[in-house]
């Protein structure tokens, strides 16, 4: 079952978290895009209030579904992170129910060789928490993911820290107690499939593997657009809020479009 909040009128949006949080993380979005759209945020299948698979599964599929029977139209998919490649990865594997895509601080075309930041982030973290160092594990995802590459240790806003390391600990517990099965194969990673409008954004002390996927797919998806967010890291729709909803529904009533009232 994929938990949700639903508020607002008008058009289908679906916003999809990163794999540090949940639905909440979209707290600062919601109000306003609901004066112009019908918006769902959900907790992907294994977080937040979202019960976890017991068996091989596609987000994709589960997506898919979800936006066929709570939305009953195609939805723009507006992601995070993790999130944003789910997003991307259900445009290719159901079309027929995704519109515009707003795809912030994803990897879908992660460079051949992991960047040294990334990699010791990944390899850190992990080594800590099978050492018993669970806070410290939790501690050195939040340095790279949030106070990011080029900025020092807690440079973050104190507020935007606070909620993704209370989150993000609550889903290396979770994950750590009950492992999440296997995904099935997904669709082909094939970027010119892709018709649908697309915003691509990171910001600009994220990790440069962020940066090199979204150069990437500017270059081959048919109708992109790129913007960097200046002040922040990975999670530029939390730091940066109020230009972040200013930029993104900018873009979605340009593609998606507001009724006429």
């Amino acid at each position: 079952m994929i938990a949700f909040d639903k508020a607002g009128h008008g058009k289908p949006v679906v916003f999809l978290h990163s794999g540090l949080a949940d639905r909440q993380m979209w707290q600062p979005q919601i109000e306003e895009f609901a004066a112009r759209y019908t918006c769902f945020a959900v907790d992907l299948p294994g977080y937040g209030d979202s019960s976890s698979p017991t068996e091989p599964f596609s987000y994709p599929v589960e997506l898919a579904r979800f936006i066929e029977e709570a939305a009953g139209a195609p939805a723009a998919l507006v992601g995070s992170s993790f999130g944003a490649s789910q997003a991307f990865l259900t445009a290719l594997a159901a079309p027929q129910w995704v519109g515009p895509l707003v795809l912030a601080s994803a990897t879908v075309m992660r460079p051949e060789t992991t960047s040294v930041a990334l990699e010791a982030v990944w390899t850190e973290a992990d080594a800590a928490w099978d050492r018993g160092e669970r806070d410290r594990a939790n501690e050195i995802e939040i340095e790279g993911w949030v106070d990011g590459t080029g900025r020092r240790s807690g440079q973050a806003a104190p507020e935007v820290r606070a909620y993704f390391t209370r989150v993000n600990r609550s889903i290396w517990d979770r994950h750590s107690a009950m492992p999440l099965p296997d995904l099935l194969t997904g669709p082909d990673i094939e970027p010119e499939r892709i018709a649908q409008p697309v915003l691509l954004i990171d910001g600009v002390y994220d990790f440069p593997d962020v940066h090199s996927s979204n150069r990437t797919l500017l270059g081959r998806l048919p109708n992109a657009e790129y913007i960097q967010f200046a002040e922040s890291a990975h999670f530029p729709s939390y730091e940066q809020p109020e230009e972040f909803n200013r930029i993104v529904l900018e873009f979605l009533d340009r593609t998606w479009g507001v009724p006429a009232s």
